[in-house]
């Protein structure tokens, strides 16, 4: 059951999937003036995609950043720009935080009750001695799946 903990941040750099694990940011994004167009706030208000060694803080948004149907539009201005992707530097994004329910992108086999960890793409693995997990899976599912979490952060 959602408990509402999540929360909006703006993507830092790169990209962030939809349904992955996202950690924050540590450092400041470039600031417009060195001309990246990111909009800076101040630390903690930024996050990445996560990889394998980061600390997740929560699940990316389920939706992408645009409709499948604006794909290589040229006619409607966002030729190119669906990339199903959740949000790009500078994009603000929802986050599912502690102890809320969602959806994640796993990378491989996964069981019921197991703790997860991000892979090098974000995506839900079982969680390894000595990693950072940053959910537990509610169903069982294969590579390349959605399936359903309640996020939990801790180290295995």
């Amino acid at each position: 059951m959602p408990q509402n903990n999540s929360f909006s941040a703006m993507v830092g750099s790169g990209n962030v999937g939809v349904s992955t694990f996202v950690q924050w940011q540590t450092a400041n994004p470039a600031s417009p003036a060195s001309g990246a167009g990111v909009n800076v706030v101040g630390p903690g208000y930024y996050v990445n995609q996560c990889v394998v060694s980061g600390i997740p803080c929560g699940v990316a948004q389920m939706g992408s950043r645009y409709a499948p149907t604006d794909e290589n539009n040229a006619n409607i201005g966002f030729a190119g720009q669906y990339l199903g992707l959740a949000g790009q530097a500078g994009d603000p994004i929802a986050i599912f935080g502690l102890g809320d329910t969602c959806q994640l992108q796993i990378g491989t086999t996964v069981t019921a009750g197991q703790l997860l960890m991000p892979n090098a793409s974000g995506q839900g693995i079982p969680a390894v001695s000595g990693n950072f997990y940053g959910a537990e899976a509610q169903e069982s599912g294969t590579a390349g799946a959605l399936i359903r979490v309640q996020v939990k952060q801790g180290r295995y």
